[in-house]
């Protein structure tokens, strides 16, 4: 089953200076970007990492974070993942 959280319960809190280097460094790769207006973040993001488990096969653990607000005023999110 995949599994999915945001960055601050992955990082239980702690202060990073770079969270996507975080991420890298704990063998996450970014799998996708996720448009808030399309849905809750948390339910689109199972939803890429399940369609990655039809694709790839496998289970994931998935955390996202949000991005710096667009120019048009929106928050995006980032998607990295890692097979579990």
């Amino acid at each position: 089953m995949n599994t999915v959280q945001t960055y601050t319960s992955f990082n239980k809190g702690a202060k990073r200076k770079d969270r996507r280097e975080h991420l890298k460094l704990c063998g996450y790769e970014r799998i996708a970007d996720i448009d808030p207006a399309l849905g809750k973040p948390r339910e689109l993001a199972i939803e890429r990492l399940n369609a990655k488990s039809e694709i790839a096969g496998g289970q994931y653990h998935g955390v996202y974070l949000q991005n710096i607000k667009g120019m048009d005023g929106n928050i995006g999110y980032s998607l990295y993942a890692k097979e579990k």
